[in-house]
C-alpha cells in the first residue's frame, strides 16, 4: 500500500510537471505566432506589369520610338487628376515623353495591380527625375489602365496627379493644351 502512494504521488507530481511544462512551451509557441514576421511577396500580376512599366520608361530613355507606339493602344490618353478635362493624346504624349527621357529616369515603385479580365489598373508612385526642371524630384502617383491585346498588353489611360505635393509639375502634360472630349 505504501508503494502504491509513493507511485500516485510520483505520478501525480509527474502528471503536474507535464502540465507545466505543456502550458509553458504553448505559451512560447502562442507568442512565437501572435506576432508573426511579414514577408512581402510579389505577386504574379505585380512581376508582369511593373516589368511592362519599366520597360516602357526604358524605352522612353532610350528614344525609342518604335517599341514605344507599340507598348501604348491606338487610343490612348493621358489624363492630369488637376485638369480632368484636358487629355493628351496619343502622338502628343508619344513627342512629349521621348523630348523628355530624364523624367522617366527617376524609380517607380510601390506597385498595386487590379486584374478585370481584359482591363488590368496598375497603380505605383513615379518619383520624377529631371534636375533643374520645376516637376524634379516630385513624387507622382499614377493609375495605368491596360488593356488586352492578343496575347499581350497595351497601355490604353495613364492618370497622373501629384502623390505627395500639390504643386508637382506633370511631364508630358502642358497647362491649356487638351482635347476637347465633350460630344
Amino acid at each position: 500500500m505504501i508503494a502504491r502512494a509513493v507511485t500516485g504521488a510520483r505520478l501525480r507530481r509527474a502528471a503536474w510537471f507535464f502540465v507545466a511544462l505543456s502550458v509553458a512551451l504553448s505559451g512560447q509557441a502562442t507568442s512565437e505566432t501572435a506576432e508573426p514576421q511579414r514577408v512581402p511577396t510579389v505577386t504574379r500580376l505585380v512581376q508582369r506589369f511593373s516589368a511592362l512599366e519599366t520597360g516602357m520608361h526604358a524605352a522612353i530613355r532610350a528614344g525609342d520610338r518604335s517599341t514605344l507606339e507599340r507598348t501604348l493602344d491606338e487610343q490612348f490618353e493621358m489624363q492630369v487628376t488637376a485638369a480632368q478635362a484636358d487629355v493628351v493624346a496619343r502622338d502628343a504624349w508619344i513627342v512629349r515623353a521621348l523630348a523628355e527621357p530624364g523624367a522617366y529616369a527617376g524609380n517607380i515603385g510601390g506597385f498595386a495591380v487590379r486584374d478585370y479580365g481584359d482591363i488590368v489598373l496598375v497603380s505605383f508612385d513615379w518619383q520624377v527625375h529631371s534636375p533643374g526642371k520645376k516637376h524634379g524630384g516630385k513624387t507622382l502617383f499614377v493609375t495605368d489602365s491596360w488593356r488586352r491585346h492578343g496575347d499581350g498588353w497595351r497601355l490604353a489611360l495613364r492618370i497622373v496627379g501629384p502623390a505627395k505635393e500639390p504643386d508637382a509639375v506633370i511631364p508630358g502634360w502642358q497647362e491649356g493644351s487638351f482635347v476637347d472630349k465633350r460630344y
